[in-house]
This record gives structure tokens, sequence and C-alpha cells, in this order.
């Protein structure tokens, strides 16, 4: 009967934690497509709709960190209702929008509603007995969500505009926030690492900043993903079905990792798995063909989602509250912001093989400033997150 009950309580804290990533990341994973929508129909150039995208991801970002201190205070549930009420709020102003300056002011309601959602239910997953499994298990949720999404918006982008997109990302919050009910506080925790404290607050920077650095390049590349796919000669809907089904197959990836757990330990996983999405961005940017777009993108998204739990479940071990875990998600979501308008300004100066440049570059710096994090989570928690201990 408590196998039962255990096993019914981690389906509810999946659901809820999915819901509360699927909020939070919505405008994010719906970007490439929105983008292409304002530049072809409301006639931004690529650094005025990096710009907006950026504008929200900040709010995102601030509203991640600003939350993370009433997290440990305040019920879960209650402000991850609120981030999602507050987004929906934000997407809806979005697609009445007249012009840039309203526009920009509605993606920040929105990201900030996003952004305290997220924190809520990074949270919730961290203080989990295996955070490792329950972020795994997540992703492969979320990765669903995110491809359903991007299958769908560019038929709501091509008839209606940008108001489409928004109007979907509106409608896509509004179906998963019943979950955010189930963000109940995390059970008390009794194994041997609750009280473990971080031996020095350098080390639980460093993981975030390195998280930082991979998400500038990531989200440099993300953002303008429609526009190479078109300059290799595939159509927006094409694009769209790309994105979307290298997407599903990120399920397989975020399954690879639930099997995989942390049996062999996390460097390898994220070591491989960061090198093979470098691989992947710098033959999306240097080979304009459809061919190589869609299989770079595939091994890219795959990758991407394989390596996600791995990250968060190694600033979970650092600290059972989520502190880590959330501010992570926060400092990923600043470096993601950061990203949009970079890659706007290099398209517009110089080339995409320049921004594919770029995330390579600071993504090998990401790789090696996570390396000591692991190696701590590793040697210090791998008795609480191993699958064979659940």
């Amino acid at each position: 009967m408590s196998d039962t009950r255990q096993h019914g309580g981690m389906l509810y804290l999946v659901a809820a934690v999915a819901a509360a990533q699927t909020a939070g990341f919505a405008g994010w994973t719906g970007s490439p497509i929105i983008v292409g929508a304002l530049i072809d129909e409301l006639g931004m150039t690529a650094s005025a709709a990096g710009v907006v995208v950026t504008a929200e991801l900040a709010a995102l970002a601030v509203a991640t960190w600003l939350s993370a201190g009433l997290l440990a205070r305040r019920s879960r549930k209650v402000i991850g209702l609120t981030g999602a009420g507050l987004a929906i709020v934000g997407h809806a102003l979005s697609t009445l929008a007249p012009g840039f300056a309203a526009l920009l002011a509605a993606r920040l309601v929105a990201g900030l509603g996003e952004g305290v959602a997220l924190a809520a239910g990074n949270a919730v997953a961290a203080g989990s007995r295996h955070p490792d499994q329950v972020f795994a298990r997540v992703t492969a949720i979320v990765v669903l969500g995110i491809a359903l999404l991007l299958f769908a918006l560019p038929y709501a982008t091509m008839p209606f505009g940008p108001a489409g997109g928004y109007a979907a990302l509106a409608a896509l919050t509004l179906a998963v926030s019943p979950a955010l009910i189930w963000l109940a506080p995390p059970p008390e925790r009794t194994d041997v690492h609750n009280d473990r404290r971080l031996p020095h607050p350098a080390l639980g920077l460093l993981g975030v900043v390195s998280i930082a650095l991979i998400a500038i390049g990531q989200g440099a590349v993300w953002t303008f993903t429609e526009r190479i796919a078109t300059a290799a000669g595939l159509t927006v809907e094409a694009a769209g079905r790309v994105l979307g089904g290298g997407t599903l197959l990120g399920i397989a990836g975020a399954s690879l990792a639930i099997w995989l757990g942390t049996r062999r330990g996390r460097t390898a996983p994220i070591s491989i798995g960061t090198c093979v999405g470098i691989a992947a961005i710098l033959i999306l940017v240097n080979v304009p063909t459809s061919g190589a777009f869609t299989g770079a993108a595939i091994a890219w998204i795959f990758v991407y989602w394989f390596t996600q739990p791995y990250f968060f479940g190694a600033l979970a071990a650092l600290d059972h509250r989520g502190r880590w875990a959330a501010s992570g998600g926060g400092t990923q979501i600043a470096g993601t912001a950061i990203g949009p308008a970079v890659g706007g300004l290099l398209v517009t100066s110089a080339s995409y093989t320049a921004l594919g440049s770029l995330a390579a570059v600071i993504g090998l710096l990401g790789l090696a400033a996570i390396f000591p994090v692991v190696r701590f989570a590793d040697r210090h928690a791998s008795a609480a997150v191993s699958p064979s201990a659940q």
C-alpha cells in the first residue's frame, strides 16, 4: 500500500512540475516561429524581434530569482498558480498590442508570470528524494507539450500573425494550470544529505554560471532556427514540423536519461551531450541544405533534452531545499535572454556562421565550468539520486 501511495505521489509531483515548466518555457520554446511572424508580418528587424524575446526572458529570469526566497516560506501551489495567471494575462495582452512598445510591455508581464511558475516547479522537484529522476520524467512530458506547440504554432501564425501565436501560448498555459494545485511542499528528506550544506557558495555560483554560458549560445541559435531553416530551403510549415518532430524525439533523450540515471555519474552524459549539441549547431549554420538542417536540428534537440536533467540534478544535489536549482533555472533563462539580442546583432551585422561559432565557444567554456559541480554532486549525492534507490 505504501508503494502505491508513493507511486501516486510521484505521479502528482511529476504532473505538477511538468505543468509549471510548460507554463514557464512556453514563450521561449515558441519564439522561433513567433519571431518569424514578427519579422514577416510586422516588418520588425531581426534585432528588434530579438529584443522582444530578450525582454520577456529577462523578466522571467528576474522573477525566478525573486521567487526563490518566497518559495521557502509561502505556498508553492499559490505561487505557481499566480505565476501561470500572470503569464496568461501577458499572452492575452500580446495579442492586442498595437506596436513595438506595447508588445514589449506585454511580454514583460508574460515573462514575470512564467518565471514565478517555473521557480515554483523547480523548487518542488529539487526537494524530492530523487531529483535527477523527477527532472528526467518531467522533461519527457514537457518535451511532448513543446513538440505539440511547435507543430501547432505555424498554423496559428500563418493566418493570424504573431497574435495567433500568443493566443496559442495563452491557451496552452491555461490548459496546464489545473495541475499546479499539486505543487505541495515536498516531503521531508531523511537521507544523510538532508543537512549537508554547500561547502562554499562559489561552487554553486560556478554551476549556475556554466548553465548561463551554455544558454546564451543555445538561446541565440534557437531564436533564429526558423530563419536558418528558410535559408536552407524549408518552408515555415516544414521548419515547424522539423522542430516539432525533433522535439518529439527529445522524449527519447529524456527517456535515455531516466534509464541511465546516475549509475555512471553525470560527467560523461553532460560532456558527450554538450559536445554533440555544439557539433550539431555548427552543422546547422554552416551547411545550408534542408537535409543537413533536419539532421542537425534533430540531433541538437535530442541531446539538449538528454542533458537537462543532469545539469539540474547536479544543482539539486548541492541543496535539497531547491535554492540552487531554482536559481539555476533563473540563470539559465538569463543567459537565454541575452542570446536572442546577441544573435540578432550577429545575424544583422555578420552571419549565421558567426552565430554558430559564438555558441560553440561559450558552450565549451560552460562545459568546463560545470565539471567541479558535477564532481562534487557525484561524490556526495549519488546515493540520494541513484535510480536503484527508488
